[in-house]
C-alpha cells in the first residue's frame, strides 16, 4: 500500500545537512497549528522540523529552528550522497545508520 511520505533535505546554519522522511503525522502537525503561516515554505519547514524532532536529529524549538538554526529545506534528491532511494522509517534518513541528535 502506498504511503504518504516526503523526503526533505535539511541544511542547518552550521552547514550540517541531512535527510528526514516526513509522513502524515508531520503533515497533520502542520495543519493542527494555528500559528504556522499558511505558506508553502513555512509548512515545509515545519514538516521538516517535526520529522527531525521525531528522528531525534534536532531537539530545539520550532521558533529557534525557523528563525536561526534551519537555513534551507528542499525536496530531497535521491542522488544526494549518503542517502538511499528506498523507503525507510518515517522521520529517519533511510541511508544513514547514525541518527544522533543535533541541537
Amino acid at each position: 500500500m502506498p504511503r504518504t511520505q516526503f523526503r526533505l533535505q535539511v541544511e542547518l546554519d552550521s552547514g550540517e545537512t541531512y535527510i528526514v522522511v516526513a509522513d502524515q503525522r508531520d503533515l497533520a502537525a502542520v495543519e493542527a497549528r494555528d500559528d504556522v503561516a499558511d505558506t508553502s515554505f513555512t509548512r515545509i519547514r515545519y514538516m521538516a522540523w517535526n520529522a527531525a524532532r521525531r528522528a531525534k536529529r534536532y531537539t530545539g524549538t520550532w521558533e529557534k529552528w525557523n528563525s536561526t538554526d534551519c537555513a534551507e529545506v528542499d525536496p530531497a534528491d535521491d542522488e544526494v550522497e549518503g542517502t538511499a532511494a528506498e523507503d525507510g522509517e518515517p522521520g529517519l534518513d533511510p541511508g544513514k545508520k547514525d541518527q544522533s541528535a543535533a541541537s
